[in-house]
Formats: C-alpha cells, sequence, structure tokens
C-alpha cells in the first residue's frame, strides 16, 4: 500500500474504534477526519449500521476460511469468511449501540433508579439492566482509552 492509503487505512480504523472507545486524536488527524469522512462519522452518530459495512471492509484485514465450501448454505454465506467476521462485529456494534448514551446519564446523575433510566431511554428495566451489565463488562475489560493521545502517521 502507499503510504496515503495507509493513512485512511489507519482513519478508518480510529473512526472506527472511536465509536467504542472515545479517542482523543491529534488535532491535525481529526480535521482530516472530519474534512473527508466527515459524513460517515456523522451518519455513525445517528446509528446508520450501514456505514460500519464500509468501514470494515475498507478497515479490516482478509480472512481466510480454513475449509474450502462448494456448498451454498455454507455458515460463511456467500460472502465468505469475511462475511461471517462482518456479521460477527455487527453483532458487537449492535450490543454496545446504547453504551454512549448510557455513560451521558450515569455521567448526569450521582444516582438514578434503573426504572428512571428505562423511562428516559424508552426500554424495559430488563433491557436496561441487560445494557448495564454489558457496558460494566466492556468497561472492565478495556484499557484507559481516555488517557492515550493516538498518533497516527
Amino acid at each position: 500500500r502507499t503510504d496515503l492509503s495507509k493513512q485512511w487505512y489507519q482513519r478508518r480504523v480510529a473512526i472506527t474504534a472511536g465509536t467504542f472507545c472515545p479517542l482523543r486524536l491529534d488535532e491535525s488527524v481529526n480535521i482530516q477526519i472530519k474534512e473527508k469522512q466527515g459524513d460517515k462519522v456523522a451518519r455513525i452518530q445517528h446509528g446508520d449500521m450501514a456505514v460500519y459495512d464500509d468501514l470494515f471492509f475498507s478497515g479490516c484485514p482478509k480472512f481466510l476460511s480454513p475449509v474450502v465450501s462448494e456448498n451454498p448454505t455454507s455458515p460463511f454465506g456467500s460472502s465468505g469468511p469475511r462475511g461471517l467476521q462482518l456479521q460477527v462485529f455487527k453483532a458487537e456494534v449492535e450490543q454496545q449501540r446504547l453504551i454512549p448514551t448510557l455513560r451521558s446519564f450515569l455521567k448526569l446523575y450521582t444516582s438514578i433508579p434503573i426504572s428512571k433510566l428505562a423511562k428516559f431511554l424508552d426500554m424495559h428495566e430488563n433491557e436496561v439492566r441487560c445494557c448495564l451489565m454489558a457496558f460494566k463488562h466492556k468497561k472492565e475489560k478495556s484499557t484507559d482509552c481516555d488517557s492515550a493521545l493516538i498518533p497516527l502517521l
């Protein structure tokens, strides 16, 4: 790859990673992302799942299947192992979709009953409880993304 395509590859990965864990990027990188990929960032913030297809396929490595299958009903589907990885990735995105909203409510309130949070999110209490547990799990497993400045070439 050329240096320019490597830079855009890295920026697409940074956009995708920024949706899961807010990143502090270098100001010049932020400006370039907003100029060239601002529409995708805005669509992600509005919950458009189709953007993830493009970002995933342009930013992910090529996946190889350990088995060769000529069966059209293969678990890999018509797009092979890459399509299967996209399905797994989109399931993870869907699971984490509400985490930024939950994070903002938890920063706003020092204590809030689940019933009140459920009313704000227009969800059932059990669904909110599951989202909170997923948030807790992801928070424990992640490193401290807020403290690191990510340099990109």
